[in-house]
């Protein structure tokens, strides 16, 4: 018997879905997990939002969190499942903490930029010693004798 744990499923709809369609897939993405043992805790409602980058040339996609907790062992093939249904052009699913609610505010985060980091100024060095070619020479002679040994 495999251990239950707490996944997070996020996946990105095709925009151009109709909005029957969407909620049919929603739908079969829910019974699948149920399908598989899993359980789902609490997801997000489907919003529409602007990929931060074109998938499938779309520049947006509806997005929808789940939080679920399913045996380790139906992973594979819950993401093999999910990833052949038509209009869903990604699919994430990560091992996580449980959360208390599941909003779609949570994918407001993605559009606020990080706050820059302080920048560390690093230590200062001190200046090689200036060698001769000769010294150089010796030096790798030194080093390859020792390899060799």
């Amino acid at each position: 018997m495999a251990t239950t744990r707490e996944y997070e499923i996020t996946y990105t709809m095709d925009p151009r879905l109709e909005e029957g369609t969407r909620e049919q897939l929603t739908a079969a993405i829910d019974k699948k997990i149920d399908e598989l043992q899993g359980m789902i805790s609490t997801n997000s409602a489907t919003t529409r939002r602007k990929l931060a980058y074109p998938i499938q040339k779309q520049s947006f996609g509806f997005m929808r969190l789940i939080q679920a907790q399913l045996p380790a062992d139906k992973i594979a093939p819950l993401r093999h499942d999910l990833q052949k249904l038509a209009g869903v052009l990604r699919l994430t699913i990560i091992q996580s903490a449980p959360r208390a609610d599941v909003t779609s505010a949570i994918f407001d985060s993605i559009n606020k930029p990080a706050a820059p980091e302080k920048a560390v100024a690093a230590p200062a060095k001190k200046p090689a010693k200036a060698m001769s070619d000769q010294e150089v020479e010796a030096k790798i002679e030194e080093a390859l004798d020792e390899e060799v040994k």
